[in-house]
């Protein structure tokens, strides 16, 4: 497929791979039809592959499938895009899982040492992602946090970028309950091998550990 490299090459490598694995999935139903025989009904029983998904990635599934043959149409291998008939409905997702952390998981989070308690204290109140904090040096943090920087990862190695718009870089305020933990930092606030950027298999190891403590710590076997 020769539309997803000329019209989303300058997305970044992970979200280029996202958006291949979603086209590969829902097009796989309809994969043997000929361009210009598509209907809106092939459509519809594409989507229909989504069931389960989660909004956000059949809302990305409609987005690309939409786009791709809008490009499609406008090169002329179709005479209407299928994809844009209003009788389609892609099935709905489940709601989102997020939700506001109770005072009793806020005061574990605050109280069980672990590695990665540091992390978990800098998402929570200082709202920075993964990337940002796996990205985060000592150097990055006086009476403020300096976002400048975030890790994503391709086979598991870890690649630093920088924001793309002034926007993606900030300085957030560092709160008072953050700044004892704060304090004689030195290096990463993630550190990997060797004080190295940590590795996505390595971070995922340092969660499931953390998840376990905090189990522990709650009482829960």
């Amino acid at each position: 497929m020769q539309w997803l490299p000329v019209h989303r090459a300058s997305v970044k490598a992970a979200t280029y791979n996202a958006y291949a694995s979603i086209l590969e999935h829902v097009l796989q139903p309809i994969s043997g039809t000929i361009l210009c025989d598509l209907t809106s009904d092939d459509i519809a029983g594409a989507y229909a592959g989504l069931t389960g998904k989660s909004a956000s990635y059949i809302h990305k599934a409609r987005i690309l499938v939409t786009s791709l043959l809008d490009s499609a149409t406008d090169a002329g291998y179709l005479s209407r895009n299928p994809a844009r008939a209003s009788s389609i409905k892609p099935p709905r997702g489940p709601s989102g899982t997020h939700r506001v952390i109770t005072p009793e998981e806020r005061m574990l989070i605050e109280t069980t040492p672990h590695r990665m308690q540091l992390p978990a204290m800098i998402m929570l109140y200082a709202g920075l992602r993964r990337g940002e904090i796996l990205a985060l040096d000592a150097s990055d943090i006086t009476n403020v946090i300096h976002v400048r920087r975030a890790v994503s990862y391709r086979s598991n190695q870890p690649i630093i970028s920088t924001p793309k718009t002034e926007a993606g870089e900030r300085r957030v305020p560092v709160l008072s309950v953050l700044k004892p933990f704060l304090s004689d930092l030195s290096g990463l606030v993630c550190k990997g091998a060797n004080g190295s950027y940590m590795t996505e298999q390595a971070w995922q190891c340092a969660w499931i550990s953390y998840q376990r403590a905090l189990s522990k710590a709650a009482g829960h076997p």
